[in-house]
């Protein structure tokens, strides 16, 4: 959902406050479904890999799969010393996360 609000925001499909209340109603489930974000990254690679093999109806590669695998630990990293959003600050686990 994140990344379909962000497309259609950027693409004019829809106002910013839109994609916006989108985009946190997604973080707000993320946030009450996972203990951890190592919880949340691990599946959402899953997903990616799972979508991945149903879309090309292909088994990636074991070079294809570590590619992914080392990408995604980049990208993580990146995020995890970069992000400075307010959404860093959230708990996890939390089913009553509130948003200002």
């Amino acid at each position: 959902m994140i990344s379909i609000s962000s497309t259609a925001f950027q693409n004019g499909t829809i106002e910013e406050e839109l994609a916006w209340h989108y985009i946190m109603l997604a973080s707000r489930k993320a946030h009450e479904l996972f203990e951890s974000e190592e919880d949340y990254q691990k599946n959402s690679l899953m997903g990616f890999l799972y979508w991945h093999i149903c879309c090309y109806r292909r088994k990636l590669t074991d070079a294809e799969l570590e590619a992914c695998y080392r990408y995604d630990k980049q990208f993580w990293e990146h995020y995890s010393k970069k992000c400075r959003w307010p959404i860093r600050n959230v708990p996890w686990g939390a089913s009553s996360v509130k948003y200002s």
